[in-house]
């Protein structure tokens, strides 16, 4: 009986838990070019041109100063007017930005795009960070700089704003913001799973959650829950 609970958490998941490792990250939500692109255009002003044309570059592992955990980020590259551009997704499917410089990008490592020095033997590094990006680098006699996706801001502070209303004596009130989607961090045998996800419902002493990446509902016993994730349970539904 053990078992068969235990697969099935797995498969609601959608990973084989023999493959998933304890504090470890997992390569997910990898847009294809296509869809880079698609955005790109949406968002138009300095990410877009009509001759951009974006190719994978890879993923590569990235360490949270702040919790210690691994996450990955994606990145793609692009030429343009004389100048490569590497352009960054998070673990999440966010476009956070992307590098502008004259210098080539040839590989990635941990935290890390390198770009060639030019002289064949020697590189240049463009930190790749949970944190801030740097706006600008210099890179020997050249610089490199980040530009921001604006709107990634904006739409954040669009879930976590509350919104205001009217009392019945015309003050303005905030009204209480409802679930977004964020990180879910489960224990499984001992090893702990994350994916993103947003609250649907809790029912007795199982709580519902809908996938972001595969739109899947599915529901889970509180406890296999991380404590972080209790807490804001706790919070969410006294809020209700």
């Amino acid at each position: 009986m053990k078992m068969k609970y235990t697969i099935k958490v797995c498969i609601q998941l959608g990973v084989l838990c023999g493959l998933v490792h304890s504090a470890s990250a997992i390569i997910k939500n990898v847009p294809d070019e296509d869809a880079v692109e698609e955005y790109l255009e949406e968002l138009g002003e300095q990410h877009w041109h009509e001759d951009l044309d974006v190719d994978k570059f890879g993923s590569l592992q990235v360490k949270d100063p702040a919790s210690g955990k691994d996450t990955y980020f994606h990145l793609f590259r692009a030429y343009l007017d004389k100048k490569y551009r590497v352009i960054v997704y998070d673990n999440n499917e966010q476009y956070i930005g992307f590098y502008e410089t004259p210098l080539e990008p040839v590989a990635v490592e941990e935290g890390a795009v390198l770009v060639s020095s030019g002289d064949g033997t020697s590189y240049y590094k463009l930190p790749v960070t949970t944190e801030e990006f740097p706006r600008r680098m210099r890179l020997g006699l050249t610089f490199a700089n980040f530009i921001k996706n604006q709107q990634l801001a904006k739409e954040s502070a669009t879930e976590t704003k509350p919104a205001s209303s009217l009392n019945k004596n015309g003050a303005e009130t905030e009204e209480r913001a409802g679930p977004t989607y964020r990180e879910w961090t489960v224990s499984v045998n001992n090893q702990e799973i994350t994916f993103n996800a947003v609250f649907l419902k809790h029912e007795g002493s199982r709580i519902y959650l809908k996938e972001s990446k595969r739109g899947l509902e599915n529901d889970f016993p509180i406890h296999i829950f991380s404590e972080k994730d209790k807490a804001y349970l706790k919070n969410l539904l006294l809020n209700q």
